[in-house]
């Protein structure tokens, strides 16, 4: 053979080791760069936290999170968009002051991972009580008064709890009854009371048992007891009259909407006892608006109707008009044609769990795993629901030990036979020399040891390649002319 063939030879030869070396080095592990050991959010909110991921080959990365429920992770399918989400966190995530949850987050290219540990704490914040609306109230002289003021609260409980403190206040007037500490108001009233009094109930909640220290940068309060107020009139009369309306507008009482539209009434009432008086609108004997006598001056009222969709047909529309014994009202009949209602769409947020352990079921399926798939907005809707069984291929008893990325233990492997149920995958920052790196945490799949690391595209491994197998056939056909050549001396020897 000639001095160029052994030449040829040779380059091709070292075409195919760069190419090999380019193509082994050229996947990098992923690296997760942003996330901190701890994250916070607040009872009644959804955690949206977004990671900051690279990967120098731009693979298709699987982003996970351990334990799921209640957080999961979303990956975009152009690589964009990495996050930990959640749904609504309400009281029983949040625990008593807070609770803390250990998850492990780790990202895969199918070969290389990385991985964090992480603590997603969430904080209980105190809910401020409710307290119905009492509105107007009228009693006659030498009559019991008797009102329960319903209170609700997530903490707390009920009126009737015990856990509230009741403070009554009388805005004018000089006070003559009380309210005690279950939200009871019960009095007679005398000659001495008569009039009108403007009154304001205020309830206060318990502070919470135990606050998180970040409870006020983190939710803006601290934790402390929060009152809630109404106000409300009282009148006490020796004779009530019944109240009236004496204009409204619209003057028809026979209308046409649209659906998704609105219809403006107002309405001028009297009182002879001179109670605020409050008004009520009702939709379909519905109640849809209040408008307090004692914040409108009692003689006249404005509210909007709002028709929703669907609404089409007919419909009844009442104003009430009160002064918390007597009463007067006014109907519109309302004939609602159909209109362009906007489609209200709910966008199912899938969020699933790991599969379950791979097993045999003994039928037609053959292997196959579960897992559990929840909506997290809560749409009450199938409509692209991820599948929640598939087929499988495992081993009878799956293990750490068995060389398949599997599921097992309730939780499922990152790369066969680590992560997830098994000891930690290798990864670029677990401060350990692994994975063929050069030094700790550097070098091979991991970023440069000090000196730039040759990067080199997937298409120029490519033409390097194929470069190279023309080389190869190019060096088949001198090979052959050669032989040919050989044996042709040989036949004439």
């Amino acid at each position: 053979m000639k001095k160029r063939d052994v030449a040829l030879l040779l380059c091709i030869l070292i075409i195919f080791g760069i190419a090999h070396l380019v193509y082994s080095a050229n996947n990098f592990s992923p690296l997760i760069k942003n996330l901190d050991k701890e994250i916070f959010v607040c009872e009644n909110e959804q955690l949206s936290f977004y990671l900051d991921i690279t990967d120098p080959d731009n693979d298709s990365l699987t982003l996970d999170i351990f334990p799921k429920n209640p957080f999961y992770t979303f990956a975009s399918k152009t690589g964009d968009t990495y996050e930990i989400y959640s749904g609504i966190l309400d009281k029983s995530k949040a625990g008593k002051g807070w609770t803390t949850y250990d998850e492990i987050v780790s990202v895969s290219d199918g070969q290389y991972a990385d991985s964090r540990n992480l603590n997603i704490t969430v904080i209980e914040i105190n809910n401020a009580p409710s307290v119905e609306n009492i509105g107007v109230q009228t009693v006659r002289i030498n009559r019991n008064f008797h009102k329960e003021v319903a209170v609700s609260d997530i903490e707390d409980g009920q009126q009737s709890s015990g856990n509230f403190s009741f403070n009554l206040t009388f805005l004018d007037g000089e006070k003559f009854f009380d309210v005690d500490a279950f939200g009871k108001i019960n009095f007679i009233a005398n000659s001495g009371n008569e009039g009108n009094y403007n009154i304001s109930l205020c309830v206060t909640d318990r502070s919470l048992e135990i606050s998180h220290p970040e409870i006020l940068p983190e939710c803006r309060q601290t934790g402390k007891n929060i009152s809630a107020c109404q106000n409300f009139s009282l009148t006490v009369t020796d004779e009530n009259h019944a109240p009236t309306i004496t204009s409204f507008n619209p003057t028809d009482t026979d209308l046409i909407a649209t659906e998704g539209g609105e219809i403006q009434f107002n309405i001028t009432m009297y009182d002879p006892d001179a109670t605020p008086l409050d008004a009520y609108l009702y939709i379909d004997k519905s109640l849809s608006k209040y408008v307090s006598g004692l914040e409108s001056g009692g003689t006249f009222a404005e509210l909007t109707a709002s028709l929703g969709c669907p609404s089409f047909g007919n419909h009844t529309i009442t104003i009430e008009v009160t002064d918390g014994e007597l009463n007067d009202s006014i109907n519109w009949e309302v004939d609602v044609d159909k209109g362009a209602c906007p489609i209200q769409l709910c966008t199912a947020r899938w969020s699933c769990g790991d599969w379950n352990t791979c097993k045999n079921s003994k039928n037609i399926s053959g292997w196959s795993q579960e897992r559990e798939c929840i909506d997290i907005n809560n749409c009450n809707s199938t409509l692209n629901k991820p599948s929640e069984i598939q087929q499988c291929s495992s081993t009878e008893n799956p293990s750490c030990f068995d060389g398949i990325k599997n599921c097992h233990d309730n939780s499922c492997e990152i790369l066969a036979d680590c992560g997830g149920p098994c000891s930690p995958c290798p990864t670029c920052s677990d401060k350990i020399q692994n994975q063929g790196e050069e030094s700790i945490d550097c070098g091979g799949p991991c970023q440069s040891c000090g000196v730039e690391k040759l990067k080199v595209s997937f298409p120029i491994t490519y033409i390097l390649v194929f470069v190279a197998i023309v080389l190869l056939i190019l060096l088949a056909i001198r090979l052959a002319k050669i032989y040919r050549m050989e044996r042709e001396i040989q036949r004439f020897k």
